[in-house]
């Protein structure tokens, strides 16, 4: 499966019999991933940057990481830690 893209498969059930054959089987929709600098609460779109000072490298994250201490990054969606820099 691409990194860049997910697939989420679900099936959909009638309330009742009448709807019978509008029952879906199968639906399969593609989600991008959060691009490393950002980050969502699933890890796919849609996704926040960064904020200053953090930094993400991966691809679809929950979260960023921290700058060590003393550190910060100068704008946000920094994506590597040799990014952050000195107060």
């Amino acid at each position: 499966m691409p990194r860049s893209l997910t697939a989420i498969a679900a099936a959909a059930a009638a309330a009742d019999d009448d709807d019978a054959d509008d029952n879906v089987d199968d639906v399969t929709v593609a989600v991008g991933q959060c691009l490393p600098g950002s980050f969502s609460v699933t890890g796919l779109e849609s996704c926040e940057t960064c904020p200053l000072g953090s930094y993400q490298p991966h691809y679809a994250e929950t979260s960023c990481l921290p700058c060590p201490p003393g550190m910060t990054t100068w704008r946000r969606g920094t994506r590597q830690l040799d990014e952050c820099r000195g107060l």
